[in-house]
């Protein structure tokens, strides 16, 4: 009677653990998904600005821009990651 009973309980906990992990995973997609399109955006327009602050001569918004792109480019290594 106390393996049955043990079962149960093990069986249950288990349920509920694959529902919270389906919940999270759910989660995960969909925050993922959702910070694509302003990424994209950011390293698309620090992509066409890089190239007209380089011929302006201004090295300290250059190097702003370029972190922009390169934490643009980061942010959406890391939101790939997230999807696979």
């Amino acid at each position: 009677m106390l393996n049955a009973e043990l079962e149960l309980e093990v069986h249950e906990r288990t349920r509920e653990l694959e529902d919270a992990y389906r919940d999270l995973e759910s989660f995960t997609y969909t925050v993922a998904h959702d910070v694509r399109a302003p990424i994209a955006a950011i390293r698309g327009f620090s992509g066409v600005i890089l190239p007209a602050l380089e011929t302006s001569g201004d090295e300290k918004l250059v190097h702003y821009m370029r972190r922009i792109a390169a934490n643009a480019t980061q942010m959406s290594e890391l939101t790939e990651t997230l999807l696979a």
